[in-house]
């Protein structure tokens, strides 16, 4: 039996009507998309054989680095995002309790008239001017 060519399939493929070109497309993405999903399911299955079996080893704060470093903006925005948000909770309860007392009389000072607030650009303006002196 004579091996079949790449190009003795995509001869074949180009005598095929447009629409059974296009149903041979959508079978062959669907088992791309199969092997795919079976490579990732085995992957996942060793990884979670050698979780159990304690052959994991954990990874330096250099080689985690790197690898966070290594994606793209908006997942690196997300982590960094998540992470914050994981400072927060370790906030002491007396401290917050103070800054949110101190939030709420700032608030009703500038509500009664007491101070005007400053727009944000002039602020930064005056803290350069204070850091260049």
């Amino acid at each position: 039996m004579t091996p079949i060519t790449f190009a003795d399939i995509l001869e074949t493929a180009d005598r095929l009507s447009l629409q059974d070109q296009e149903e041979l497309l959508r079978i062959l993405k669907n088992r791309i998309r199969a092997q795919k999903r079976a490579i990732l399911v085995k992957a996942v299955q060793e990884a979670q054989q050698e979780f159990e079996q304690g052959n994991c080893q954990p990874a330096t704060h250099e080689q985690l680095m790197e690898e966070i470093f290594s994606l793209p903006s908006q997942s690196r925005a997300i982590l960094a995002d998540k992470l914050v948000e994981s400072l927060e909770f370790d906030v002491d309860s007396e401290i917050q309790a103070l800054w949110i007392t101190e939030a709420k009389r700032r608030r009703d000072e500038i509500r009664n008239g007491v101070i005007q607030p400053v727009p944000g650009e002039d602020a930064l303006a005056q803290v350069r001017r204070l850091i260049s002196l």
